[in-house]
């Protein structure tokens, strides 16, 4: 019988090793650029129309005897018309009465005298012209002011700027962490090794 000598066998695994790198990503946002322009006077436009007033005394004057020298001929023309129209009707009804006072034998003289006669004295009292404001006629018409203000308003001039992203690469590196190994072992003999 034969001694087969025992071998030991001692194996070493491989083991791999990961080495992850995972730097950051970084994000910047510039500012915006904002340009303010400011307009300080503000316009305002101020337009006026004026009042008128207007007075018209001309009947108060003619209350007063003091009309215009055209008005004046025109009334003293009607009126010397009229008084000359009364002289000439009193004139042929005094003729009228004379002729039939001869018929009747009644005297017509003392009927003229009392026609004629001018009466009682005028009296004189202090009045006020015009007697009243119907008289002057008065015409107003206010005047009116109108605004118009143009406000300066700022001017916004933005100028936006995009953000900066950095996104670097996500790297696995991989490495041998244990190399692996087979060892053959036989205890206590000794083999041959020379095969």
């Amino acid at each position: 019988m034969t001694n087969v000598p025992e071998v030991q066998i001692t194996t070493t695994d491989a083991r791999l090793g990961l080495d992850n790198q995972r730097p950051p990503m970084q994000m910047e946002q510039p500012s915006a650029d904002i340009d303010i322009i400011h307009n300080h006077v503000d316009t305002v436009n101020i337009s006026t129309e004026a009042m008128q007033l207007n007075i018209d005394q001309t009947e108060a004057f003619a209350a007063a005897n003091l009309i215009a020298p055209l008005r004046s001929s025109q009334e003293f023309s009607a009126e010397a018309e009229m008084t000359a129209i009364e002289y000439v009707q009193k004139t042929a009804r005094h003729g009228e009465q004379m002729k039939d006072s001869a018929h009747t034998g009644a005297s017509a003289i003392p009927n003229m005298a009392h026609e004629n006669w001018m009466g009682r004295p005028v009296e004189v009292d202090l009045g006020y012209m015009p007697d009243n404001m119907d008289q002057t006629q008065i015409d107003f018409q206010p005047g009116e002011v109108h605004f118009q203000i143009d406000s300066a308003m700022p001017e916004f001039n933005v100028e936006t700027r995009d953000p900066i992203i950095e996104i670097p690469r996500w790297e696995v590196n991989t490495y041998m962490e244990q190399k692996p190994s087979i060892q053959f072992d036989v205890p206590g003999r000794r083999v041959d090794q020379s095969l």
